[in-house]
């Protein structure tokens, strides 16, 4: 019941909104329409588009810690082929087996994931699950990851495939466990993680460098050696670093757009943090990250404070 010329015109839309995770929809005459791209790159979009983060209407698609994927148009299954489809498909991504391996890594790693990370991994693996059952493998590693580096991430991640009696040729083995390996290093922490003590050199004078920035700009000298505030920036850069070199999508954080204006101060060194973090790894944050370090600055002024 849709003419030719609405269905055309929404595609457009689609194919924008595609184009930022590198897909392409590929137009056959008389045949139809093809979504084209890496195994890898058609995750990421299925995963923003089951979240909700488009540029379209309302999103059809609910996560919650209680019900896991609810979708909205679940009860008009039997009255629209498509939305049966849909329901059929959503019913095969296992959300709450998911976040249970989810608690398990956060064991193994001694860690934990923000809340938001939780229901954002759960929802990688139940999707990772569904495409491999399906046939659909990814066979390439991202380049710029390398597994001995997070050696005790990947093992996590290799357990997590073996307790999904995921069975797989060694080289798709591998793939999928980078990949897997890839988001876990991406999920934003609740807090400093072991493994992320063990941080490459570069990195930890640059977090240096930003204390000792923090420090000159507040002119409290002690607030440069404020371990919380230390291993707060370090569990927020990390993910989101991670999630810039790996080219991974993440849903945001979530924080208030519009900040107190008593925030103000914290706000201008915030920004001026995030320039040099951009000057020294040429990785950008986005906003809702900037002002994560607004309220991890604001922190460790109040614990800073003399109090009268």
């Amino acid at each position: 019941g849709v003419s030719r010329t609405t269905l055309l015109k929404d595609l457009d839309l689609v194919e924008e909104w595609i184009d930022t995770f590198g897909l392409t929809l590929e137009r056959r005459p008389n045949f139809g329409f093809m979504l084209a791209g890496s195994e890898h790159q058609q995750r990421q979009g299925i995963a923003a588009l089951a979240w909700g983060d488009t540029s379209f209407s309302d999103p059809l698609m609910q996560m919650s810690h209680s019900a896991g994927l609810v979708y909205e148009l679940a009860n008009d299954a039997d009255l629209m082929p498509l939305a049966s489809h849909v329901n059929q498909l959503v019913a095969q991504w296992h959300i709450k087996q998911a976040m249970a391996l989810v608690g398990f890594a956060e064991m193994a790693l001694n860690g934990r994931f923000t809340d938001n990370a939780v229901l954002y991994l759960a929802l990688v693996i139940a999707i990772q699950k569904q495409r491999i059952l399906n046939g659909q493998i990814t066979n390439t590693i991202q380049p710029n990851f390398n597994k001995q580096v997070h050696q005790k991430v990947w093992q996590v991640a290799a357990e997590m495939l073996d307790q999904q009696d995921i069975n797989l040729a060694e080289k798709q083995r591998e793939c999928e466990t980078a990949y897997l390996t890839m988001h876990m290093l991406s999920g934003s922490r609740s807090g400093i993680w072991p493994a992320d003590l063990e941080m490459d050199e570069p990195f930890a004078d640059l977090l240096s460098s930003l204390m000792r920035g923090v420090a000159q700009a507040y002119r409290v000298p002690a607030m440069q050696s404020d371990t919380a505030l230390r291993e707060g920036l370090a569990a927020h850069l990390i993910p989101a670093f991670m999630r810039q070199r790996f080219d991974l999508w993440a849903p945001t954080i979530g924080y208030v757009r519009n900040l107190p204006e008593r925030y103000g101060f914290e706000t201008t060194i915030a920004t001026t943090l995030a320039e040099e973090i951009s000057a020294e790894t040429g990785i950008n944050l986005p906003e809702d990250e900037v002002h994560n370090l607004v309220l991890l600055l604001r922190a460790a002024f109040i614990r800073e404070r003399p109090n009268r």
